[in-house]
C-alpha cells in the first residue's frame, strides 16, 4: 500500500475518533474530551466485541460517567440524542446517496422502494420526536401512565416507592428539548463520523488496487445500504 494512503488512513481514523467523541462531549456537558473519549471507546468496544453487549456497553458507560461526575439524568439525556442522531443519519446517508444516483440514471423498482422506505422511516421519526419533545398532552399522559402503574408496583415492591421514573422522563424530556432546539449541528456532526468510515474503506481498497471498477457514488450507495442493513443484526 502507497505511503500516502496509508498516512491518509491514519489521519482518517483520528478524524473519526475525535469526531465521535466531540459529539458525546457536546452531549454530556461539563467533561473533559478524554473522558468523553473513553466513555466512547469502552461503549463501542463492549457493543461490538461482545454477543448482544448493548446493555454491558451502556453499564459500562454510565460507570464512567457516573465516576467522572456527571448526572444520570443528564447521561441518560445524552445517550438517547446519540442514538436517535446515529439512527437517524444511518437512514438518512443511504437516502441522500441514492436520490443523487439515481439522477444520472433510471432508477429500478429497487431505487423507488429504498427510497419510500428511507422517506417513511425518516419522516415517522420526525414527527414522533416533534410530538414527544413539544406535546404537552402527551406528556401529561405518559407521566399519569408511568406513576400509575409504578405505584401497583410500590404495593409489591416497597424498595420502588423511594424512586419517581415519571420525574425521570419529565428531566430526560427537557434536556432532549433544548438539544432538539439545534438538531442540525447534531446531525452534521454525525453524519460527518459515519461518512469518515466510507473515506476509509475506499481509501484501502483503492490503497490494495480492489474496487477501482466502483464509481465513488456507487461506492458510497453500496457501503451506507450495507450499513444500514447491518444495523439490524443485533
Amino acid at each position: 500500500m502507497p505511503a500516502a494512503a496509508v498516512g491518509a488512513l491514519i489521519l482518517l481514523g483520528v478524524v473519526e475518533r475525535v469526531s465521535r467523541a466531540d459529539i458525546l462531549r457536546r452531549l454530556l456537558g461539563a467533561t473533559t474530551f478524554a473522558k468523553a473519549l473513553t466513555i466512547h471507546d469502552v461503549g463501542a468496544a463492549a457493543s461490538k466485541g461482545v454477543p448482544l453487549g448493548g446493555p454491558l456497553a451502556t453499564g459500562l458507560r454510565w460507570s464512567i460517567a457516573r465516576d467522572a461526575g456527571i448526572a444520570t439524568n443528564r447521561f441518560a439525556a445524552a445517550l438517547v440524542a446519540y442514538g436517535v442522531a446515529t439512527t437517524f443519519v444511518t437512514w438518512m446517508l443511504p437516502f441522500g446517496v441514492l436520490l443523487a444516483d439515481v439522477t444520472q440514471r433510471p432508477p429500478t423498482n429497487t431505487d423507488v422502494v429504498m427510497l419510500a422506505v428511507c422517506l417513511v422511516v425518516l419522516g415517522g421519526s420526525t414527527v414522533f420526536w416533534l410530538v414527544v419533545l413539544n406535546s404537552e398532552r402527551v406528556t401529561d399522559w405518559v407521566v399519569r401512565s408511568t406513576r400509575r402503574a409504578w405505584s401497583c408496583l410500590g404495593r409489591r415492591i416497597v424498595a420502588a416507592q423511594a424512586h419517581d421514573p415519571a420525574a425521570v422522563f419529565i428531566e430526560i424530556r427537557a434536556s432532549l428539548r433544548v438539544l432538539g432546539r439545534r438538531p442540525v449541528g447534531l446531525l452534521a456532526r454525525t453524519a460527518t463520523a459515519q461518512a469518515c468510515g466510507a473515506v476509509i474503506l475506499l481509501v484501502a481498497l483503492r490503497g490494495v488496487g480492489v474496487g477501482a471498477e466502483l464509481g465513488t457514488l456507487e461506492f458510497a450507495r453500496v457501503y451506507f445500504v450495507v450499513t444500514l442493513l447491518s444495523s439490524f443484526v443485533p
